[in-house]
């Protein structure tokens, strides 16, 4: 299992009347009011966890309603996570399930709406020691690793750009009804523009970010930054400061995830169709090797074998009650007479 610290920031820009992005971790989506800033840590030992930045797409009562449809649905998505291990994480179908049920419920919520919403977004899953990532739309994802701050996102379908140390700025997609056609809306579930898997390695820094967070960012700078391993936090809300230096009209978001240290044991995990088995994970390049360990028998109790009881044994045992009380009614007595002598001595006479 993976340790993690996370810690996630979200400001509203200066022209916008609400902040349509929003972050989670620790089944709790921020911010808790749709204006302002907020900044949220937490750490988690879990053995799966789940970390979400959205970017609402659509102005007021559209945009910031669509980024927390789809927060809902991917924690309702991991209450089910167990129906996709096989036991190695489906995570194409988990995805593709994802896509669905939120573009369902977008359709179901906003259809009256009479104006264009939709949402980007950017997921990390951490199962184990294994983390799988995806992006939608106009988020990123970045992995700081050995001194190298990778991209591991893309911003649009259509574009294939080798892996780069960091982001390149991306001319926007083809737009329809004034909205990116890569994003999630209720017209369109588009393919994501990024789906992988990783095994995580401690010191990973892993950060989900909307688009507000790096137009106007030298990301290199970031790189020079996230190298001590100490002021982790700091240097994240330092990082949220500075990607607002140049432009504060857009809202700006990002979540910081690192990884503290890995363990190889797993909990056990409950089957419908079978008993519960512990599981030991061995990691081997990318692969994952799975050994039920069986469990132990138990010896069996000895028994410490009794004489026989005879019958002075029995007698004398029947006879310890009365010799007791006796001896406990003699104590009392003798114990009153003493008080009464005490009495009499200091009161009567």
């Amino acid at each position: 299992m993976a340790r993690t610290l996370a810690i996630g920031l979200t400001e509203s820009g200066t022209e916008m009347s609400v902040n349509e992005d929003t972050f989670s971790f620790d089944q709790h989506v921020y911010p808790d009011m749709i204006t302002g800033g907020e900044e949220k840590s937490s750490g988690s030992s879990d053995y799966t966890q789940l970390f979400v930045v959205t970017q609402g797409v659509g102005g007021p009562g559209a945009g910031d309603l669509a980024g927390r449809i789809l927060q809902r649905a991917s924690r309702d998505m991991l209450r089910h996570i167990t129906d996709y291990k096989k036991p190695e994480l489906d995570f194409k179908t988990f995805a593709d399930d994802l896509m669905t049920l939120a573009h369902a419920r977008l359709r179901g919520r906003m259809a009256r709406r009479g104006k264009p919403y939709g949402v980007s977004f950017a997921l990390l899953l951490i199962d184990a020691n294994m983390a799988y990532v995806m992006n939608v739309g106009e988020t990123g994802l970045l992995l700081f690793r050995r001194g190298r701050l990778l991209q591991i996102s893309k911003f649009s379908v259509s574009q294939n750009r080798e892996q780069d140390d960091v982001f390149h700025s991306d001319e926007m997609t083809t737009l329809n009804n004034g909205l990116p056609r890569d994003i999630l809306r209720s017209d369109i579930v588009p393919a994501p523009n990024t789906l992988k898997r990783f095994a995580l390695e401690a010191g990973d820094i892993i950060l989900l970010t909307s688009s507000g967070f790096f137009d106007n960012y030298n990301l290199s700078d970031l790189t020079l930054n996230l190298a001590p391993t100490d002021a982790f936090a700091a240097t994240i809300r330092q990082a949220q400061i500075d990607s607002g230096m140049r432009d504060r009209s857009n809202n700006r978001t990002v979540l910081a995830v690192k990884v503290r240290d890995l363990s190889l044991e797993t909990p056990r995990l409950i089957s419908e169709d079978r008993r519960s088995e512990s599981v030991v994970e061995t990691q081997l390049d990318d692969a994952r090797d799975y050994v039920s360990s069986q469990p132990q028998k138990k010896a069996p109790r000895r028994r410490m074998k009794t004489a026989p009881m005879t019958a002075e044994d029995s007698e004398t045992s029947r006879s310890k009650p009365w010799k007791t009380f006796l001896l406990n009614l003699l104590a009392g007595f003798l114990a009153g007479l003493a008080i009464i002598m005490v009495i009499w001595y200091f009161v009567v006479r």
